[in-house]
């Protein structure tokens, strides 16, 4: 299943990437998105984002064991998302800091409707690509109805900060680095991100192997989002992509 879950999420990342890459051709004005920040190359700035990932880490264990909000009843879509914004506040409230602002999370500050617009449309390609990959598009109809959903809310929120965070690191790693190496850097630390999790439920080591052509794809996906400094395209792509892995979305046994 693993193997096939992969190669289904490189055709959805792939046709995803592909389109924007035509829109971005079609619209040569709209990307870059957010004003270049140049952020200092200071002992201070290492030391708080070393210090922001770390506090991501150590409050995602406290999630882990189950010290978290609780999520049930009707806000409790909300409330899980409210867990995991918590989990990446110690990074993601770098952008609140002064002559920093947004930008150096690429959030852009114009045009927000139509990029976000784009990402919808980006994100019915990417899961058509991943159900013809699956030998299934005449599910497709049924496989969108159930992706914008109240339930989903939860996920929604935790992508939308974890794009965030990938933003935040690539601008300041970008500064103090070269550009490829921004890139690498930060696929690697967010497939490692997801070893602990993966660890906890249980995963055999020999699906966790699974994580490296997840590094490949990363390295894809972070060069079109440096190139566009703008997550605000690619959160409606991962969240939909991330939303496959779940069986009352698309049922493995259909």
């Amino acid at each position: 299943m693993e193997s096939t879950h992969h190669l289904r999420l490189l055709a959805g990342y792939g046709l995803a990437l592909l389109g924007w890459w035509i829109i971005s051709r079609w619209r040569p004005g709209l990307w870059p998105g957010a004003r270049r920040v140049e952020v200092a190359r200071s002992p201070k700035e290492v030391a708080l984002l070393i210090a922001g990932l770390v506090g991501v880490i150590a409050l995602g264990q406290l999630y882990q064991r189950d010290i978290r909000l609780p999520s049930r009843g009707t806000f409790g879509p909300i409330l899980e998302g409210l867990n995991h914004v918590i989990i990446f506040a110690p990074i993601c409230w770098l952008i609140f800091r002064p002559q920093h602002g947004p930008a150096s999370g690429w959030i852009p500050d114009r045009q927000i409707l139509f990029r976000l617009g784009c990402g919808v449309a980006l994100a019915v390609l990417a899961v058509s690509a991943y159900v013809l990959a699956g030998g299934r598009i005449q599910e497709l109809a049924e496989i969108l109805r159930r992706i914008p959903t109240y339930g989903h809310v939860d996920e929604a929120m935790q992508v939308a900060v974890e794009d965030l965070a990938i933003g935040i690191m690539l601008v300041r790693l970008g500064c103090w680095l070269s550009t490829r190496g921004a890139i690498v850097l930060t696929a690697v630390l967010f497939v490692a991100g997801h070893i602990p999790a993966q660890i906890d439920k249980g995963t055999p080591a020999s699906e966790l192997l699974w994580l490296l052509p997840d590094v490949g794809l990363a390295l894809l996906v972070l060069t079109a989002l440096f190139r566009s400094r703008d997550i605000l395209w690619f959160w409606p792509v991962h969240t939909v992509l991330d939303l496959m892995q779940f069986e009352h979305v698309y049922p493995v046994a259909s």
